[in-house]
């Protein structure tokens, strides 16, 4: 796959379709998980009131993971509480809004993202917020750097690119 402008023309055009027609997200997150395909790109709310989440759609999640998060691990996951302060329409990396020791102790990393791949990292963009509930585009990236504890460049290209 090529990453040309033709591309990245494509890709926001498969945004403002996705804003006309809501199913039209799945496309975008489709499009989008080919820069870095080993991650996960999922879409989704959270309500603060009741601790319960729903994916509208995502890419890279096994169906029983699925399945877990939203029965179980949404109601503890620890990223929540970054995205209930990140600003709205700035992307926003996990481990600068909660500290990395308190997310490696937590049964939501080691029971849910550790079944699923190495170590991760989370970073993801609030898209709507109001007073108990956000709506926010995610990315998991896979964290293979043993020497850096920052995403590389191409794992920034594809946050930079919301």
């Amino acid at each position: 796959m090529t990453f040309d402008d033709k591309f990245y023309d494509d890709l926001i055009d498969s945004i403002y379709a996705a804003g006309l027609n809501p199913q039209l997200w799945q496309d975008f997150l489709e499009r989008i998980s080919v820069i870095a395909p080993e991650n996960t790109f999922h879409i989704h709310g959270h309500d603060f009131r009741t601790s319960s989440a729903a994916l509208a759609c995502q890419v890279g999640i096994s169906p029983e993971a699925l399945l877990s998060f939203v029965e179980h691990y949404s109601a503890i996951n620890p990223y929540m509480t970054c995205l209930e302060f990140s600003p709205v329409e700035q992307p926003v990396v996990g481990d600068r809004y909660i500290d990395k020791s308190t997310l490696l102790k937590s049964e939501f990393y080691n029971e849910w993202l550790l079944s699923q791949a190495g170590a991760v990292e989370s970073a993801g963009i609030v898209l709507h917020r109001d007073k108990s509930r956000v709506f926010a585009l995610r990315i998991r990236v896979e964290h293979v750097s043993a020497k850096h504890d920052y995403y590389n460049e191409k794992e920034l290209a594809v946050s930079a690119s919301w």
